[in-house]
């Protein structure tokens, strides 16, 4: 069984609860997708990351780009504060 969260089923290796282990992936597609719409120009609002199973099928997480960039920036920012980088 795959997992996908909208609908509430779960897969082998992800348990519910355990979605937020997921989370930085979605802070790396959030700033990817705004990276690649400042270069194009094309907006890039949704989120997929795929999880390969062995011996089951992939668990597909859909979310909303705009629900995680702000959280990537606020690490982005106390990285850059930690080295000084401007």
């Amino acid at each position: 069984m795959g997992c996908c969260p909208e609908s509430g089923t779960r897969g082998a290796s992800i348990l519910w609860e355990e979605r937020g282990w997921i989370q930085n992936y979605f802070m790396q597609c959030a700033a990817y997708a705004v990276m690649y719409e400042e270069r194009t120009g094309i907006p890039v609002p949704k989120l997929v990351v795929m999880i390969a199973v062995e011996g089951d099928e992939a668990q597909i997480f859909v979310k909303k780009r705009d629900d995680y960039i702000g959280e990537f920036i606020k690490y982005r920012d106390i990285y850059e504060e930690l080295l000084n980088v401007d």
